[in-house]
């Protein structure tokens, strides 16, 4: 992870900059993935509810196998929304740094 990668936004010179960037941040990244990880969260519970309404003469024959498949989207579940929150987490740190960049805006400007 050495290599050097070009940079993806411009040198931010003042606080109006930043604060539209940190905005992109939270837009751009933070809501996106939080959303898609609460449609992933949605998906995985569907399909355990869909897996546990297979009827049990079906689930008896396909084993153990498909029980831990059950058992898995359980644990991805679990999983998704530690990344949920932290995603969430993120998001709320990321709006108070805008609304401190802004503050200090108002500082500067009296």
């Amino acid at each position: 992870m050495n290599q050097r990668r070009e940079r993806i936004i411009v040198d931010v010179h003042d606080l109006e900059g930043a604060a539209k960037v940190e905005e992109t941040i939270s837009t751009g990244y933070c809501d996106v993935i939080a959303e898609n990880l609460a449609n992933w969260v949605a998906v995985e519970e569907d399909m355990i509810d869909s897996y546990r309404g297979f009827p049990r003469e079906v689930t008896a024959r396909l084993g153990r196998e498909f029980g831990e498949m059950v058992e898995e989207s359980g644990q991805t579940v679990a999983k998704l929304r530690v990344l949920l929150e932290a995603v969430e987490q993120l998001r709320d740190r990321r709006a108070l740094r805008v609304k401190a960049l802004r503050k200090m805006q108002k500082t500067l400007a009296s």
